[in-house]
């Protein structure tokens, strides 16, 4: 990576990110930065992070396109680069021109979310599911609780991704998954299917009630 910035920010995104995914899905996040890197000094000189704009990204994409990668290939890339951008907004690792992003809330300290992890198989089921989701796709708790059930994407090629509305944005968001989370997905909705069969809409609802209702963010105060 030949920007100290790119490279600072990458490092901290990476060691967040290899703290709950594999060393291989760090790895394939680390070849696709490294691969912008490349683009960026190819044609944009000494460039800093406060000039990367839409634009730029756009050309970028658009170069990918070119390479002959396979669409899913293609797609995962993009998705990697906005999920690494968004975290690098979030937690202030560059200095990305867009303030409003600093309203966003901040991630766990990595030493706490690190002792969260040695003990989280003491926490009810559900809890401990809501709580491997939240970490790793970095959403809000009220995202987290309109989670659909149906969240899960497959591309051709194998790779996760997970679907969820973002409630700033008002949208829907797609980011890739490792395949750790994508295991914890299922078996909640395996949960889901014993109990409600297949008419809730919800990831994540009340488990001691009869209908299906999904978790309120305050129930987490």
């Amino acid at each position: 990576i030949g920007q100290s910035w790119l490279y600072n920010a990458a490092r901290k995104y990476l060691r967040y990110n290899i703290t709950i995914n594999s060393w291989s899905n760090s790895q394939k996040k680390l070849t696709i930065i490294k691969d912008f890197s490349l683009h960026l000094l190819a044609n944009y000189h000494d460039i800093g992070a406060d000039s990367i704009d839409r634009q730029l990204v756009i050309n970028y994409f658009s170069q990918l396109n070119q390479t002959g990668l396979k669409s899913s290939t293609r797609y995962y890339h993009v998705c990697t680069l906005q999920h690494f951008f968004e975290l690098c907004a979030r937690e202030e690792w560059m200095d990305i021109p867009d303030k409003k992003e600093k309203a966003l809330p901040r991630f766990i300290p990595e030493e706490v979310m690190t002792q969260l992890n040695q003990h989280i198989e003491k926490l009810p089921d559900i809890i401990m599911r809501m709580t491997l989701v939240i970490q790793e796709a970095g959403m809000r708790v009220s995202e987290l609780c309109g989670t659909p059930y149906d969240c899960l994407l497959r591309d051709a090629e194998g790779d996760y991704f997970l679907k969820y509305r973002q409630g700033k944005q008002k949208k829907e968001h797609t980011i890739p998954i490792s395949a750790e989370l994508v295991g914890v997905i299922i078996e909640q909705q395996q949960l889901i299917r014993n109990k409600f069969g297949t008419s809730c809409p919800y990831l994540f609802v009340y488990p001691n009630e009869d209908k299906p209702r999904s978790f309120k963010q305050d129930y987490f105060a």
